[in-house]
């Protein structure tokens, strides 16, 4: 049976990033999580961030400062407090 491909990795430069993460589509505003997690599980860092309402998507404003991050591969995960993960590769360089 033919499944999706895995999603390509994001790159990510280790610098300190302004960004506005998206939230799943049909998500809600509220409070969210976000963490970096590394191929063994550990959680590199988690912050919390409030999701609000702009132009029918949910989104969130953080400073991701990725400078301290060893390179590799990692997930990038995000949810609604209380709900599932929703990760993400992404590739620090």
């Amino acid at each position: 049976e033919a499944g999706e491909a895995a999603p390509l990795p994001k790159m990510l430069p280790r610098t300190k990033i302004a960004a506005t993460i998206l939230a799943p589509t049909g998500s809600e505003p509220g409070q969210y999580e976000l963490r970096l997690v590394d191929g063994s599980g550990r959680v590199e860092f988690s912050q919390m961030l409030k999701g609000y309402m702009e132009n029918y998507a949910v989104r969130a404003k953080v400073i991701l400062d990725l400078r301290s991050v060893s390179r590799g591969y990692y997930s990038l995960e995000i949810r609604r407090v209380g709900e599932d993960w929703d990760p993400h590769p992404v590739e620090i360089r």
